[in-house]
């Protein structure tokens, strides 16, 4: 009973030694009971969490030399493990980056220090990465601690941004050009009236007017489409499953342009169900089907045919008219802004600007076939649901 009573001391001092900070190891309490972790025991839950984490993890001795590294860091060199540990961490620079590292190992000395780095991994896998380092000698070692960040991510959306804003900086500058023709119309025809020349007669001071405003509705007309064109830039975007030959069938019967009065369409085999946004597709067949009913000569019935084609997971959607045509020398600007390609019929050469947008954003593809006076054939490849 003397020796238990003993060792019950002894355990009490330890504990209380061990919450005075005395004793390297921690106390916490459990359901049951309180339970004692030592320093070993700590390293090993440090390790854990060094292991779980999303960042890349290093130890360097004062060369360079990788003494531990963990599996996030393996990742972003794209090399296993046993290669990474106990080699220089030099090898996964290149020449000029390595030149920047030695020069953060410097600063790192004074003070923790970071910069960006590209990561150069086995058969040319690379990884963009924010390395911060800070020396270990507080610690009493020797080295520098390193966490790495995977920058891959960022830099994929701050080019994302970078191409909307050049997107929408094209749009900016081909709405200030082409609206200045309406304007320039409408200010002159405005001034025309406001002379009140007696020699206008009542008939000419009303196709003044009519002018005014036709030059009115065409600009209406410019600022609605590159509002159109700015949401389909800017608007978040979610793809699922889309049945296309539900959604060809109700533009067919909703959109008055497309409508048997006013034209033959025909769907010559059955449509599948593509990966697509359902608002983003009818905008993108609307146009289609809209321009292929429009651009026919003078006397001429539409007569379009709309197909599909599979191969590969993906689906090729294909759009053929009876129309003018384009020419040899027009179709690589065919999907730019505002690129009318005659001015004998009405628009604002916005549309296949939208349509080779939307189809971007679903992760498609978009082109053309043509001759002049021999029709169109315009296709839409997109991924088989």
């Amino acid at each position: 009973m003397a020796e238990l009573e003993r060792r019950l001391e002894e355990a009490e001092e330890t504990l209380r030694a061990i919450r005075g900070g005395q004793v390297d190891a921690l106390v916490v309490n459990t359901a049951e009971g309180e339970k004692i972790f030592t320093l070993r025991g700590a390293e090993a839950s440090y390790r854990i969490l060094v292991e779980a984490m999303n960042e890349g993890s290093l130890l360097l001795m004062t060369d360079g030399t990788v003494l531990y590294a963990n599996a996030r860091f393996a990742a972003m060199a794209g090399a296993p493990l046993e290669q990474i540990i106990g080699t220089p961490i030099n090898r996964f620079f290149s020449e000029q980056e390595l030149v920047k590292f030695v020069e953060l190992l410097k600063r790192a000395n004074r003070s923790g220090a970071s910069d960006e780095f590209q990561l150069c991994g086995s058969e040319g896998h690379t990884c963009p990465v924010w390395l911060s380092l800070a020396s270990t000698k507080p610690a009493g070692i020797d080295g520098f601690s390193a966490v790495v960040t995977d920058l891959t991510e960022r830099k994929a959306a701050e080019a994302k941004v970078r191409e909307m804003a050049g997107e929408l900086e094209g749009v900016s500058y081909a709405i200030v050009h082409d609206m200045r023709a309406p304007l320039r119309a409408m200010e002159a025809f405005a001034y025309i009236l406001e002379q009140d020349s007696p020699q206008h007669s009542p008939e000419q001071r009303k196709d003044l007017a009519r002018r005014i405003a036709t030059a009115a509705a065409r600009l209406d007309e410019l600022i609605r489409d590159a509002l159109a064109y700015n949401q389909v830039v800017l608007q978040p975007t979610t793809l699922h499953a889309v049945n296309l030959a539900k959604l060809l069938g109700e533009l067919l019967e909703t959109y008055p342009n497309l409508s048997p009065e006013k034209a033959d369409i025909q769907v010559v085999n059955e449509l599948p169900s593509v990966i697509g946004n359902k608002s983003l597709l009818t905008q993108c067949f609307a146009n289609l089907l809209g321009n292929a009913v429009k651009f026919v000569g003078p006397g001429v019935r539409p007569l379009v045919t709309v197909s599909s084609e599979a191969a590969n997971g993906l689906s090729r959607i294909w759009i053929e008219d009876n129309g003018i045509g384009i020419p040899i020398h027009a179709q690589q600007r065919l999907f730019g802004m505002f690129q009318r390609l005659t001015s004998e019929y009405e628009g604002t050469g916005i549309g296949l600007a939208i349509v080779r947008k939307v189809v971007e954003r679903m992760g498609g593809k978009v082109g053309a076939e043509s001759q002049a006076g021999k029709g169109s054939r315009f296709w839409v490849e997109l991924r088989t649901a």
